[in-house]
């Protein structure tokens, strides 16, 4: 909660690198208190530096979370055990339906509720250092400013992959 290599909760900053035509990925972590929190909404801004990436580069996404109430069956892996999961990644542009609490969303008391973003850097973005904001409301009034910081290496992921990956073991028809 009040630091490692990406977060510093002192100055409610968020530090990422990455190479141009990379994808990040990174969470949010929202805490409502004894009251519970209603109608959250996050917001990202653009961020400035050398050039500008545009907030449309963010993707959010609300974690949806299942119950296991049984341990797993280890087969590769030991289980995690019993308790609360994220699975599912609903993107945010799935607002309020019958079975879906999309945001704003409300956070029961004492419990906390994850966003994910993903952070796609254009291949075309200037190398260099940015900045911008995350906005989290509730009941339309800000509640946090997170200041975000990412620095653009000066080369590009390539578009092309060059890996044989396997899915399942399952070797694919090359």
């Amino acid at each position: 909660k009040k630091k490692n290599h990406l977060w510093d909760a002192a100055s409610r900053t968020l530090s990422l690198a990455g190479a141009k035509n990379e994808c990040l990925a990174f969470q949010v972590v929202l805490e409502a208190g004894p009251d519970g929190a209603k109608d959250i909404e996050v917001r990202i801004t653009a961020l400035n530096g050398p050039g500008k990436i545009a907030a449309s580069q963010f993707e959010l996404f609300k974690e949806w979370y299942i119950q296991t109430k049984r341990a797993s069956a280890p087969q590769n892996a030991p289980s995690a055990g019993v308790g609360w999961y994220p699975d599912p990644l609903v993107p945010w542009e799935v607002r309020d339906t019958s079975d879906y609490d999309g945001p704003p969303f409300a956070i029961e008391r004492n419990t906390a509720q994850a966003v994910w973003v993903d952070l796609r850097i254009p291949a075309a973005a200037p190398a260099g250092d940015y900045q911008g904001h995350i906005e989290v409301l509730a009941d339309g009034q800000p509640c946090a400013t997170l200041e975000v910081r990412l620095h653009v290496f000066n080369f590009a992921l390539p578009k092309e992959i060059h890996n044989v990956l396997l899915l399942n073991g399952n070797p694919p028809d090359i």
